[in-house]
């Protein structure tokens, strides 16, 4: 199968874009994944997969832990960068060898006649490479980013993880000013709130090691995985170039030891809960609250064969299959893929934090003829989710197969120290609340148990499908009037602003009070 056949059957490309890109081909010379990549219609490590398919040569993703020094050493630096390599590991009278181009017998020819070993190639991408080989040579005495320096910006990223977690950020941002400072901030209950600059020196080691871990250039989205005191921390990196230099945005996704309560997050058990087979909708378009409800609603369900297809893995389950796509864009293109293949283990629980993609979702419905399978979908309404399902399957088959859906949507309560308010003369909030003006998140949540109604699941009873489709707007109303009455009674408690109210019911059409419409 040639690399372009590879790249439209996983959806990664579409035929229109191979086309194109062939034409360019006859144009510019270059090869047909060089001219794919430069367009922008797909990501390096999109293509590194493909390429490895393609070539049929294993891919690895390089990072110091996993290279063997010795087999390092059994080559001069200089080889290394001529001929893009790097020895990963040898045994025996084998050596596995890291290659941007493992077609190039120039290059296995000369590590062959060198080190005397057989060569076992493996397929790299050419950023991970230069970032490791950097790793590996650049920091000798006397050299840029070596020593003090690169001991000094892993002491800060990792203290700046440390101080993140302790304060519930979800994402860190560093963004390079026009002098030799650079802005720092935490993003906490949904507030960026400052803290000290950093020395534009430093920041560029922080750089170094941020594209070493995650194989980046100056911009993209990756991501790496790292211990922080007792906890594991997946960050999804994000860098982005601007007029004062390269920017970068951590995103924080802790592993916890077990799954929410859906008490501890404010939300009711569904009624009636999830069972046997169909599939039951997280609708939000907040991807942590989706996630952190999903889980929840697992857990509730009790024991179970359980499979996660996930971005990033959040709850740590014992013997339990996970299929983690990696956080970022590029993995948008995987969901489905991922169902299918954990439909395929065969689990009576199957749990999946989003349906990006058209592909996703109907590999969900097709998944939940099977088995039941819990799954986040970024729609802003109950009416919107079921609309995109409708869009892939015919309405009686998505009735069938939908059991509810459920919306959630983040509202942030007040400091009922300051309330929001605050003393800093730009700025909100005090130190109880870390000048956020907010004391915690809580969820609203209201459940459109779509597949407990008969005669809307089977489009029975007068007026046939036609009648089914009112009912099922109906039901969609009900539990969208539900949240607001939710939002509404905190409103009238004080517990939080209007300006919030209006953030969390956003694309909700929120009902007219009674006094206005006995008007």
């Amino acid at each position: 199968m040639r690399l372009g056949e590879i790249l439209v059957s996983a959806g990664l490309v579409t035929p229109e874009q191979i086309t194109a890109a062939l034409a360019i081909q006859r144009e510019t010379g270059e090869r047909i994944g060089e001219v794919l990549l430069r367009q922008g219609w797909i990501s390096e490590d999109d293509l590194a997969w493909a390429l490895s398919n393609h070539l049929g040569f294993p891919y690895v993703f390089l990072t110091p832990e996993i290279v063997d020094p010795d087999a390092v050493r059994l080559l001069p630096e200089e080889v290394l960068r001529t001929h893009r390599v790097l020895p990963i590991l040898r045994f025996e009278r084998e050596l596995t060898l890291g290659m941007v181009d493992p077609t190039d017998e120039e290059a296995v020819e000369t590590v062959r006649r060198l080190t005397g070993l057989e060569v076992k190639r493996a397929l790299v991408r050419p950023a991970n490479l230069a970032a490791v080989l950097a790793r590996l040579f650049h920091r000798r005495d006397g050299e840029p980013g070596g020593g003090e320096a690169a001991s000094a910006a892993r002491q800060f990223l990792r203290f700046h993880l440390v101080q993140a977690l302790q304060q519930d950020a979800t994402e860190i941002y560093i963004d390079p000013a026009a002098d030799s400072r650079v802005a720092l901030a935490y993003r906490i209950r949904g507030v960026a709130v400052g803290r000290p600059a950093i020395l534009r020196e430093l920041y560029e080691d922080i750089l170094t090691d941020l594209r070493l871990e995650t194989g980046l250039a100056d911009g993209g989205q990756g991501g790496f995985t790292t211990r922080v005191g007792q906890s594991t921390l997946t960050v999804g990196v994000t860098l982005a170039p601007t007029r004062w230099g390269t920017a970068a945005a951590l995103a924080l996704h802790p592993l916890r030891d077990a799954p929410p309560a859906l008490e501890a997050l404010g939300v009711a058990p569904l009624d009636p809960p999830p069972a046997g087979r169909g599939v039951v909708l997280v609708a939000s378009p907040d991807p942590r609250a989706r996630r952190a409800v999903l889980h929840a609603l697992a857990a509730a369900r009790g024991p179970a064969r359980l499979v996660c297809v996930e971005a990033v893995a959040t709850v740590d389950y014992p013997r339990t299959p996970h299929l983690v796509l990696g956080p970022g864009r590029q993995a948008r293109s995987r969901y489905a893929r991922a169902v299918v293949e954990g439909r395929a283990l065969g689990p009576d629980l199957l749990l999946v934090d989003d349906l990006p993609t058209r592909g996703a979702l109907r590999a969900a419905l097709e998944a939940g003829a099977r088995t039941l399978v819990l799954a986040g979908d970024p729609s802003p309404t109950v009416a919107a989710a079921l609309d995109r399902c409708a869009r892939e399957l015919p309405r009686r088959a998505v009735l069938a197969l939908v059991q509810g859906v459920l919306l959630v949507r983040p509202v942030r309560l007040l400091c009922p120290v300051c309330g929001g308010r605050g003393e800093r003369a730009a700025g909100r909030g005090c130190d109880a609340c870390l000048f956020t003006g907010f004391s915690e998140e809580r969820l609203l949540s209201a459940y459109a148990p779509v597949g407990a109604r008969p005669a809307v699941a089977s489009g029975a009873g007068p007026g046939g499908a036609g009648a089914a489709g009112a009912r099922l707007a109906e039901i969609a109303g009900e539990a969208e009037a539900a949240l607001c009455r939710q939002a509404e009674a905190l409103l009238e408690a004080g517990l939080v602003s209007p300006d919030e109210v209006q953030l969390a019911l956003a694309g909700i059409a929120r009902p007219r009070p009674q006094a206005a419409e006995a008007r």
